[in-house]
């Protein structure tokens, strides 16, 4: 799903997301905002994750209805607020409940010609350790400066017995 927040700042949460908030960041841009950044493909806006120079923030959010030992696949979509150098703004994706499925490190796409105006899907695989996950993007607020986050989206991955019948069905 699109991320909808209510404005730039602390002061409109995302809806349905624990933010570490540090009076800036992490903020919402929609497509038409006064950095000329943008637009996201997947809505009207996104929430900027980093505070270059001043160390990262993050969102997360406890999702429940999973089952246990199961695998799932997150995919979001990145970009860069700038890309100095071709590196592009950077996030660690990590669960700190309900899987130990070890954080990544992942590189949003260069930009083009403004911020966040190349967006790039990625994914991971995570095992369920309980019911309940939770889920943070931490912007690294590096050298790519800070990231755009949108799209979040959970999907089980089929059990491989599951596979076979599928292809079994195919020939």
């Amino acid at each position: 799903y699109a991320l909808n927040v209510g404005g730039a700042g602390c002061t409109n949460p995302l809806t349905g997301w624990t933010t570490n908030c540090n009076g800036t960041y992490p903020w919402g841009l929609q497509n038409v905002n006064a950095f000329n950044g943008g637009p996201t493909p997947y809505g009207n806006q996104w929430v900027v994750v980093g505070y270059y120079g001043q160390g990262g923030t993050y969102i997360e959010q406890s999702v429940s209805g999973f089952t246990v030992g199961e695998t799932y696949t997150l995919g979001f979509a990145l970009a860069s607020e700038y890309s100095p150098g071709s590196v592009g703004s950077k996030v660690d994706v990590s669960f700190p409940s309900g899987s130990s499925t070890l954080s990544q490190i992942f590189e949003a796409p260069d930009v083009v010609s403004t911020y966040w105006d190349t967006w790039g899907d990625f994914s991971m695989n995570f095992v369920a350790d309980s019911t309940d996950v939770t889920i943070r993007f931490f912007g690294l607020a590096g050298v790519g400066y800070d990231a755009g986050i949108d799209n979040v989206s959970i999907t089980q991955v089929p059990e491989p017995a599951t596979l076979l019948l599928l292809g079994s069905g195919l020939i």
